[in-house]
């Protein structure tokens, strides 16, 4: 393996409350009532796009690009005083990064967010420089066409990160904590880990070829031991 890709929201910051009450306040606004069940069952892990066409479908919401913009200026809002790092995963982060020249490897986050939000959140918690590559979803994805959308759980941001990391995507271990992210790296053939959160722990997480509950303690060799 030459390379380590970790998702962000939910993976390394623990940012999954934050966007359910920014959704949650989006929709009242427009009338609507989002259960935090609710956003744990369908939106959980979607990109900000795919949950505003959901909500289309389900609840008849017209104005797409208004319930999105919505979305975001809460979450922005409510991101400077809630978002706070998984400190158990960014430990592990943090000894992998030591031994990156040691094992040979690379390290990037791979993320279906705003790129202005993954860059926000990491230097948030002081890591935002420690990595060879920051991929969006959202904006780093425009040379791929789908009719059903780019981010996740399309592939196409972990093939993007392969690329600009100059590797394979069976060359990477990409670890995520939902069902959206974990088929978007197998799709991308990437070997994934489920490292489940509050939020995720009940999805169906079994397309991942392994499960991590937590890294805490974890060394780098036991880490790649047990990949």
């Amino acid at each position: 393996m030459k390379a380590v890709l970790f998702d962000c929201d939910g993976t390394l910051i623990d940012s999954e409350e934050v966007h359910y009450l920014a959704w949650k306040a989006a929709f009242q606004e427009m009338g609507r009532t989002l259960e935090k069940q609710y956003y744990i069952d369908h939106f959980c892990g979607l990109g900000d796009v795919r949950v505003a066409e959901i909500a289309r479908e389900l609840f008849g919401v017209s104005d797409l690009d208004g319930l999105v913009c919505r979305k975001d200026s809460f979450y922005e809002e409510y991101q400077q005083v809630r978002v706070e790092p998984i400190a158990e995963t960014v430990e592990f982060f943090l000894r992998l990064h030591k031994e990156k020249e040691r094992l040979g490897i690379k390290l990037a986050v791979v993320s279906g967010a705003r790129k202005a939000d993954i860059l926000s959140n990491l230097e948030h918690i002081g890591i935002d420089s420690h990595f060879d590559a920051i991929l969006s979803g959202k904006d780093d994805v425009s040379e791929y066409f789908d009719l059903e959308g780019t981010n996740k759980p399309k592939p196409y941001v972990y093939l993007k990160a392969a690329k600009v990391l100059s590797i394979e995507p069976n060359e990477c271990i990409a670890i995520e904590d939902s069902r959206v992210g974990i088929a978007a790296a197998v799709g991308a053939g990437c070997f994934t880990i489920a490292v489940p959160n509050a939020f995720t722990r009940d999805h169906d997480l079994s397309l991942a070829h392994l499960r991590i509950d937590s890294f805490a303690k974890m060394s780098v060799d036991d880490f790649f031991a047990r990949c």
